[in-house]
């Protein structure tokens, strides 16, 4: 490979990136996530909402108490105390991993 060449080859990859940047200044920065204004509480209201709604779909054992029927035998029931409790926990973790992400995409 001839050496020579090489800082043309870069100049001419510098060249093509600044025309693609004239069209499209942030082709570099998008984020995967969608732009959401976390500052108000509607927004922050709606993970805990989606954590409860996954949480009574998907019905884990987590979130149930054992109890005894009239017959002896164990039935599980949802207990609202563990339900609260998980997606209490859950919900901050979400939050604050957001925040962060947030937080690191703006400080670069």
């Amino acid at each position: 490979m001839n050496l020579s060449m090489e800082p043309n080859y870069k100049e001419k990859i510098e060249s093509l990136r600044v025309q693609v940047g004239e069209y499209d200044s942030n082709i570099y920065t998008k984020s995967f996530l969608p732009e959401f204004n976390f500052s108000s509480p509607y927004m922050l209201s709606v993970i805990p909402i989606i954590i409860i709604i996954l949480f009574l779909l998907l019905s884990p054992v987590c979130i149930k108490d054992e109890n005894v029927d009239e017959k002896g035998q164990p039935i599980l029931k949802v207990s609202y105390k563990k339900l609260f409790i998980w997606t209490l926990s859950l919900s901050v973790i979400c939050i604050i991993g957001i925040f962060g992400y947030y937080y690191k995409q703006k400080t670069k």
